[in-house]
């Protein structure tokens, strides 16, 4: 799904990425950027604006992530950080000097980790806990 809104306040870029939206646009954005924002949510992909990213950035909450999930290795993390920056599983290989099967390993173990199904899940999980 992917909201399509004037409203570019922080409340409803959080409450539309909480009920499961894939992307958030401003009717403002041009037609360049509505038409990628509609190919990359069709893709799997979560999209936000700009402006609706700057608005996300303020969804973190004062405490480090470290301590909200502990369940998460550090390696775990940084993965998450990295598949945000959408960054696919041979990037992320080379970027942490591990093997695409150990990636996709650590994907594998995130997603039931944080009871996500895909990459567009654990991005908007990412977006709401401030992990991204």
């Amino acid at each position: 799904m992917l909201a399509l809104t004037q409203y570019d306040e922080q409340r409803f870029v959080k409450q539309m990425l909480k009920y499961g939206a894939d992307g958030y646009i401003l009717k403002s954005a041009g037609k360049h950027e509505i038409l990628k924002a509609i190919s990359s949510v069709k893709n799997g992909h979560v999209c936000l604006t700009q402006e609706a990213e700057a608005k996300a950035e303020g969804l973190r909450t004062a405490e480090e992530p470290d301590h909200l999930f502990p369940h998460l290795s550090d390696r775990e993390k940084e993965i998450i950080k990295l598949l945000c920056h959408e960054y696919n599983t041979k990037q992320i290989a080379e970027a942490v000097h591990l093997s695409a099967h150990t990636i996709e390993s650590h994907r594998s173990n995130i997603f039931k980790k944080v009871g996500v199904t895909n990459v567009a899940g654990l991005v908007r999980w990412a977006v709401n806990n401030g992990l991204d």
